[in-house]
């Protein structure tokens, strides 16, 4: 007959601290297999600029304190040019499991995204005005880069593309951060990497939660103007907000056209139609009317433009005829 001591001798199993918060709260992820996919996307004027180096300080703080956990795959920064957007959509085959965190570092300059962030800022307004809540599996966090002399449209990116992912149904896991601002009871406001260390935690703590308590009863999650709960902004709250005719008229149409997670109507055909530039004429053409004959290298150039456009035109109207 086998003793009880040998049971009380065998060796105790070591479990990995993520797992062991778990277990000290009686409570464990249904879906613990499945790890959460941080995207950090940023929008900078400039490739040494501000927002760009937020992105990569927020990315350097998440990667050194959630190396350990098998739970989290942080993604490096991109701009909003080089995101896919679409891999924002849930998968259907795991969207119950699935679990998304995208964090956004961004600035202004009179009111308008920087340029590297318009294709990503498109999609994001394109989606919301005719997809809302299409983003249920998503959550977000927006750092917002910037100064406060440029008074009247300061924060005003930030701001506007933290109220857009909640329109898009996406929940916030902890408040947006801003340059300069209070921030809950920072009445001084809190650094960039301040900001991530409390990221951090809040990804600590949402993973010792049970599937079924994840804050289903607030799909909203924490409010748009949280930060100032404690000390009232230095500024102002103000948010003007951009629209699709204003991003048009910086860039143009979307070059890979507009994303599967937007469905849009025909009043933003009209502004692809509106916005697509005309071919140039034929060679042989201007020089039967007298005109300067183009060069071979500038009708190759703006024949390649006009296939992009021609074919960002084309996706359009396919989605519209779905």
């Amino acid at each position: 007959m086998i003793g009880r001591s040998m049971f009380l001798a065998a060796p105790t199993r070591r479990v990995p601290w993520w797992r062991r918060q778990h277990w000290h709260t009686g409570a464990r992820n249904r879906h613990d297999d499945v790890p959460t996919t941080v995207s950090i996307v940023y929008g900078s004027f400039t490739p040494h600029g501000t927002a760009r180096r937020n992105a990569h300080e927020i990315h350097h703080v998440l990667s050194s304190q959630l190396s350990a956990s098998p739970s989290y795959i942080v993604a490096a920064p991109l701009d909003g040019t080089s995101f896919d957007f679409n891999s924002l959509a849930a998968d259907d085959a795991r969207s119950q499991q699935q679990k998304r965190l995208l964090i956004i570092a961004t600035s202004s300059m009179f009111g308008q995204p920087p340029d590297a962030f318009i294709p990503f800022a498109h999609n994001l307004l394109l989606t919301a005005t005719t997809n809302p809540g299409c983003l249920t599996h998503l959550q977000h966090a927006v750092w917002g880069a910037g100064d406060p002399k440029w008074w009247t449209t300061y924060m005003n990116v930030p701001r506007y593309t933290d109220q857009l992912l909640e329109t898009c149904g996406s929940r916030r896991l902890v408040a947006r951060g801003e340059a300069h601002e209070p921030y809950l009871d920072a009445k001084e406001g809190i650094t960039v990497e301040a900001w991530a260390e409390r990221l951090c935690h809040a990804l600590i703590v949402r993973s010792t939660k049970d599937e079924d308590e994840d804050d289903d009863a607030d799909p909203v999650g924490i409010p748009w103007d949280a930060l100032w709960q404690t000390y009232p902004t230095t500024t102002h709250q103000q948010v003007t907000g951009f629209t699709l005719r204003e991003l048009f008229q910086t860039q143009g149409c979307l070059a890979q056209g507009p994303s599967a997670l937007a469905k849009p109507e025909d009043d933003y055909q009209y502004l692809v139609d509106r916005f697509t530039e005309p071919e140039e004429e034929d060679e042989t053409e201007d020089a039967g009317k007298g005109g300067t004959t183009v060069p071979a290298s500038s009708r190759r150039s703006s024949s390649s433009s006009s296939s992009v456009l021609a074919a960002s035109r084309s996706r359009v109207r396919r989605r519209l005829q779905k």
